[in-house]
């Protein structure tokens, strides 16, 4: 983990609420243009979080910087493995270990 990593004060936590899949909006929207609508997010989110989809969060100052968007999942293929569907940091953090110190809380 770099030194800048570790000198940010910044919190991890699983987005449960609706307010908080609001925040990661804009963020997401940069790894998924495609995205019409905060609203159209927000209910993609629900949908996917009744199959296993859970969206973790890094927040600095009550905004995320980083988002992991991941299923744990079990097949006769892998057995039980975590599978990612989704990982960004936004452009002034990127090459900071963020999405790595996401990745390794939520594995």
């Amino acid at each position: 983990m770099s030194e800048a990593c570790a000198e940010l004060p910044v919190e991890i936590r699983d987005v449960r609420e609706d307010a908080e899949a609001a925040a990661c909006y804009a963020l997401m929207r940069e790894l998924r243009p495609h995205l019409a609508s905060e609203a159209a997010f927000i209910e993609q989110w629900r949908r996917q979080k009744t199959a296993g989809y859970r969206l973790w969060a890094l927040w600095n100052d009550g905004a995320p910087i980083t988002l992991a968007g991941f299923r744990i999942q079990d097949n006769l293929v892998h057995g039980l493995h975590l599978y990612v569907d989704d990982l960004i940091t936004g452009e002034t953090g990127r090459g900071k270990g963020y999405g790595q110190q996401v990745l390794a809380r939520v594995y």
